[in-house]
């Protein structure tokens, strides 16, 4: 007999901008204006994960290069119980060190 294998929905998650209008018509960016909403719409769709997205177009509005906002991001991560445990660094794509 086969071994059945179900989806834990603790190891679902996404990319950040899946779930809203992704700025400036790109299909991988920095939600700026919307990255909240995002953690809602992930918690109603039973989502625990996001892959934090870092792109040079709008990295001053990322809420990871600021202390004070920093602490929005934990205050979304704590009230709907939604994970960061990666990053997606577009910016080094964009905008290489070498």
């Amino acid at each position: 007999m086969a071994e059945q294998r179900f989806i834990n929905s603790k190891n679902l998650g996404f990319m950040q901008g899946r779930l809203v209008d992704s700025p400036y018509g790109l299909i991988q960016c920095f939600p700026a204006k919307s990255w909240k909403k995002e953690f809602k719409i992930a918690s109603e769709n039973n989502l625990q994960l996001i892959e934090w997205t870092v792109n040079k177009l709008n990295l001053l509005s990322n809420p990871l290069f600021s202390k004070k906002r920093l602490k929005e991001i934990l205050i979304e991560k704590k009230k709907y119980n939604i994970k960061i445990n990666s990053l997606t660094c577009d910016f080094f794509m964009e905008k290489p060190f070498f």
